[in-house]
């Protein structure tokens, strides 16, 4: 766990249930439409700009028997988009076809390339999806060529915009509709909608409203309002699915119809193996499952693409490793991370750069650098907006577009080091914390953990972006029976109460030691193992509940467990924890942070140990810190004074005194933290 700062939203009160609490502290004021989404709360598609215009010129098309070409994205959200636009439009019309471009060989959204083969197509009507709201170049091309455009995108559009036919487009400056945050599966499920009514086809949409939860999941769009409802009914609706590709995928991905259906199943599980196309092979095929009728066939696909997303787990984690090796070896301490290779997969550092930026709460961008040209892809933290600070950057690149937390560019490779440079200097007049947030909805007792109450919070489903999962906090946790678990040993598992288990904590887990109080960030679960259920609780963070913080012991102990530590101490802290990759703990020990102990400190720990056998770092002993009573453990024990077997960090069991006499200079330890 990095060094992280808690916000604690409310303490609960012990009138209110934990359910009332949340709500409360998450500023819900009409419950009852929170709790129960439902249709009524889908907004009139004829308020999103030019929605008339739009849906006039596609049943125009209709009824004309024009070509029409839908051109999207190879991400969940595009393919999706793209799938529910050809299979309304292939009910009326034949004469429809559908074009994606290749991720690796034309990059993301309309390129000259891509339009120049859609021109072979002989569209007379040209529907975007996902794409095209920055693509002034490539739309008057095809404006010059007689072909009508229909922009649909929800990225950030600029002041101006293309000169389409059309444009829907719920960021553009002059927007009017109520829902700025529809994904463009959502705006794609807004234009049938329309397109329904004006048809008067009273067609049942449920089957496109599963397709476009898959996007609105997949895009991490804020479940709040027409979106939250859109997503509650369509993970409901997915349960009786009668797309046999969606039945597929969940098959191959374990994933029960016969439980409820949550954005979890289809963020982790789901919705990865249909991006795997995109990144290693191309996603035509993904569309190509979600149309199709036989369920052979939809099997067959599915299995191709939980391999493609295999091969893509282990791409990604060679990737992963690289990029934090680079950080290591260079002392990268800037505020944005600008890295680029030749051997980098452009289909995948897109996720890469989301771990990485998770790993350091730093912006991330990662290049895939091929014939001098850098393609890439970021990714930001709060109060960073990726697209404003490639705006101000904008003088080094081709081109770039995005979100404000998720953005892609292309430069030529010798700007690298300058557009660096830029990033950075933009990151420094922010003045941004360094320090991971944590917000914690609510602190709760043990008391208050039962299987009424977790099954409670399901009410508040589906959770994600501006509806997190409840986090909570629980103070004085004592584990006992703590182990490491994994097949990798990353994970730590413990008891109290009820089951702890914290994942991807490797560094930490000597930390986690039994007989310690600690504050945990968790939220509770309930496990089924062999039809027998039992409430666990699974840790984000901790730390000790006298308040000493962690962070600091564990520098410590990286300076103690080295052989070749000297020097200016602080200086050695930080370099040995950047390779250690415990970045954030190296960011806190500034040049003026001074550790120290005097004599008569080590003194006093000394005759504590005359009268234990088992001593904790935390115990109090004359208002000495926990790391002064730790060192003074350790450099008694260098000096030969004194054994113990060590239970964790924090921990010192079966104490021995022996019967020496040494002078404190001869400790290595002391001449480095004594005081001057």
């Amino acid at each position: 766990m990095f060094d992280n700062q808690w916000i604690i939203k409310k303490i609960k009160d012990s009138k209110q249930s934990v359910n009332d609490c949340l709500l409360s502290s998450r500023n819900i004021s009409n419950i009852e439409t929170y709790l129960h989404p439902s249709h009524e709360q889908f907004l009139d598609p004829f308020t999103i700009n030019e929605m008339e215009k739009v849906v006039e010129r596609i049943i125009s098309a209709i009824y004309a028997m024009e070509k029409i070409v839908i051109y999207g994205d190879y991400d969940v959200d595009g393919i999706t988009s793209t799938t529910m636009l050809v299979k309304f439009i292939r009910e009326l019309s034949n004469n429809i076809e559908f074009y994606i471009p290749h991720r690796l060989e034309q990059g993301y959204g309309l390129s000259i390339q891509a339009v120049n083969e859609v021109l072979l197509m002989k569209p007379d009507l040209l529907i975007t999806v996902d794409c095209g709201v920055v693509s002034f170049e490539e739309v008057s091309l095809l404006k010059s060529e007689g072909v009508d455009v229909i922009i649909t995108d929800h990225h950030q559009s600029k002041e101006n915009l293309p000169d389409a036919y059309a444009v829907l487009c719920n960021t553009r400056i002059d927007n009017t509709y109520e829902n700025p945050y529809l994904s463009s599966s959502g705006l794609t499920y807004k234009l049938l909608q329309a397109l329904d009514t004006r048809l008067t086809l009273t067609k049942d949409l449920d089957e496109y409203l599963q397709l476009a939860t898959l996007g609105l999941v997949a895009d991490v769009v804020p479940l709040i309002g027409e979106n939250r409802a859109m997503v509650s009914i369509g993970l409901e609706s997915l349960r009786n699915t009668k797309v046999e590709g969606i039945k597929a995928l969940f098959d191959i991905a374990g994933v029960s119809l016969q439980e409820p259906i949550t954005t979890y199943h289809l963020g982790y599980m789901v919705c990865p193996r249909i991006n795997a196309t995109g990144r290693m092979d191309h996603a035509n095929t993904a569309v190509a499952l979600l149309l199709e009728n036989s369920q052979r066939k939809a099997t067959v696909l599915a299995t191709k693409f939980d391999q493609l997303n295999k091969q893509r787990q282990i791409e990604q984690q060679r990737i992963y490793e690289e990029v934090l090796k680079k950080l290591h070896e260079t002392n990268d301490d800037h505020g944005v991370i600008v890295l680029g290779n030749k051997n980098w997969h452009y289909g995948i550092i897109g996720i890469v750069a989301s771990k990485v930026q998770e790993a350091t709460n730093r912006p991330v961008i990662l290049l895939d650098i091929k014939e001098g040209i850098a393609k890439g892809s970021g990714r930001s933290i709060n109060g960073f907006n990726l697209v404003e600070a490639l705006t101000y950057c904008s003088d080094y690149l081709i081109k770039y577009g995005g979100h404000e937390k998720a953005a892609g560019v292309t430069l030529n490779e010798g700007n690298i080091d300058s557009f660096k440079e830029a990033m950075n200097d933009y990151y420094s007049k922010l003045e941004l914390t360094k320090k991971h947030e944590i917000i914690i909805d609510l602190e709760i007792s043990s008391a208050d953990i039962t299987e009424e109450m977790i099954n409670e919070l399901t009410k508040l489903q589906p959770f994600g972006e501006s509806n997190k999962r409840p986090v909570f906090l629980v103070r004085n946790v004592v584990f006992s029976n703590t182990r490491a678990i994994g097949k990798e040993k990353n994970h730590f598992k413990g008891q109290w109460v009820f089951d702890c288990l914290t994942f991807n904590c490797k560094k930490q887990l000597s930390l986690l030691t039994s007989n310690q109080d600690y504050d945990v960030v968790c939220y509770p679960n309930i496990n089924v193992w062999k039809n027998q259920k039992s409430i666990q609780l699974i840790i984000y963070d901790y730390q000790l509940s006298s308040g000493h913080d962690i962070s600091l012991l564990t520098c410590i102990s990286a300076v103690i467990h080295k052989s070749d530590y000297e020097g200016k101490l602080n200086s050695f802290l930080r370099s040995s924890l950047l390779k250690e990759n415990l970045i954030h703990y190296a960011e806190s020990i500034s040049d003026n942070f001074e550790l120290i102990i005097k004599r008569e400190d080590i003194i006093k720990v000394y005759k504590i140990t005359k009268k234990v056998d088992i001593l904790s770092a935390t115990d109090k002993i004359d208002n000495l810190k926990t790391y002064q009573v730790y060192l003074g453990m350790k450099i008694l024990k260098e000096l030969d004074l004194i054994d113990f077997i060590e239970n964790g960090l924090i921990t010192f069991t079966k104490i021995v005194i022996k019967d020496n006499k040494q002078s404190l200079e001869n400790s290595t330890l002391y001449n480095i933290f004594k005081s001057e």
